[in-house]
């Protein structure tokens, strides 16, 4: 018995906290607005609007100037909201998802009159534009299809962001497409839609409604300097001036076939940005910043990269060796000049020495010449020293002899 009050209890308490979470999930507030337009593009004023959104209706009537505002709170968002509006015969209806404030225009339209036993070939257009955004002065292009395949004139009508449309005649190919392009010279939401108004063959038809944004054009500039190695500074200026605004900064390396995203940069009051780097590549390098645009400002990037060349590592060392070996060049120049004097100051010893070695010969010959002359005298006196020698061997032992024989005369005389 307890255990299914204990049950009970539980699913109870689930089913408040469901309640509550529901009742606390269907508090966000959203916005819609817009404009209702009769078909020629005039406000439809007076007309009646129901807005439906999360399971949320709500009813009001358009000013003069065909606007309708209404505020809903949904469970959740973003959610898609269906708007309904009506004026006498004429009405239409559009649906869009967002959150917060949403805008949604309707067109209205004539009634179809009661479907009738088919008595022509029925016909569909398909149109669409190269892009979903312009900026003012951009030339637009929408391209379309009429299907079955055939060559007829079509209507295409441009609606400007301020309600006046204006329309031209187009004529397709064989294969049914079609091309028509226009200046957008307001910003704002512009339509396009087409329509052909059929034969005696085919049915008339038309376009769904093709929205196209204009944004105000916008500019930017950029600069690059290479302070360092490795080093780059980057700036530039968007116009008109936005501060905050993003700038994203890509880098090329193939001349600008390829890009490779480097980092952001943001804007400051003046519209200025500016971004240092430090890049591990190098060689000639392009650069280009793009604005990714506002609500109001188109996007824009750069017209001409610039361009900046930053040694690569290996040519880093490259020039750090040719620059040593200069500097050894500088040394081994020095160095020969100082041997070229040294050699010519032995150059010119050796000549001194020649000139002193010349002069010794030149005594020496002389005194050869002495030593011969010398030398033939030696032997003049050694020949007179000879005979004076044989006569004093000869003479000394007659003396002898002469002596004693007058000492025995004397001695003999005495006694």
């Amino acid at each position: 018995m307890r255990r299914p009050a204990l049950v009970l209890s539980v699913l109870l308490v689930l089913s408040v906290l469901a309640g509550v979470l529901e009742l606390a999930s269907a508090q966000v507030p959203i916005t819609v607005w817009g404009y209702v337009k009769m078909p020629d593009g005039s406000p439809a004023a007076g007309a009646s609007v129901t807005v439906k959104a999360g399971g949320v209706t709500k009813s009001t009537t358009t000013k003069s100037d065909g606007t309708y505002k209404v505020d809903l709170t949904v469970p959740s968002v973003p959610v898609t909201v269906t708007v309904t509006a009506r004026k006498g015969e004429y009405k239409g209806s559009a649906s869009k998802t967002g959150k917060g404030v949403i805008r949604i225009d309707v067109t209205l339209k004539k009634p179809s009159p009661p479907p009738t036993t088919p008595s022509k070939k029925s016909t569909s257009i398909e149109l669409s534009a190269e892009k979903g955004e312009y900026a003012v002065g951009d030339t637009v292009v929408v391209r379309g299809r009429i299907k079955p395949a055939m060559s007829v004139t079509v209507t295409v009508v441009v609606v400007r962001p301020s309600g006046a449309a204006f329309s031209d005649s187009v004529k397709t190919d064989e294969d049914g497409t079609f091309v028509y392009s226009f200046v957008a010279d307001e910003p704002g939401v512009w339509k396009v839609y087409a329509k052909y108004a059929g034969s005696k063959e085919y049915a008339g038809s038309s376009s769904p409604t093709v929205e196209i944004l204009v944004k105000e054009k916008a500019q930017i500039t950029m600069s690059v300097k290479a302070p360092g190695p490795r080093k780059v500074v980057i700036e530039g200026v968007v116009e008109p001036p936005v501060a905050g605004a993003t700038v994203m900064i890509y880098v090329s390396l193939d001349g600008g076939k390829t890009w490779v995203y480097l980092c952001n940069a943001t804007t400051d009051e003046t519209g200025h940005y500016r971004v240092e780097l430090e890049l591990a590549v190098g060689g000639n390098l392009l650069f280009k910043a793009v604005f990714p645009g506002t609500e109001i400002l188109a996007q824009c990037e750069t017209e001409k990269p610039p361009a900046a060349k930053l040694p690569a590592p290996e040519e880093e060392k490259l020039k750090k060796q040719i620059e040593e070996l200069r500097k050894r060049e500088a040394e081994l120049k020095e160095r020969v000049a100082e041997l070229e004097s040294e050699n010519a100051q032995l150059r010119q010893r050796v000549k001194e020495l020649e000139e002193k070695l010349a002069e010794a010969q030149e005594a020496l010959k002389k005194l050869n010449v002495t030593l011969t002359k010398l030398s033939t005298e030696a032997e003049t006196y050694k020949g007179e020293a000879a005979q004076l020698k044989t006569t004093a061997l000869i003479g000394v032992p007659l003396a002898i002899i002469a002596g004693v024989a007058v000492g025995l005369v004397l001695s003999k005389k005495i006694f």
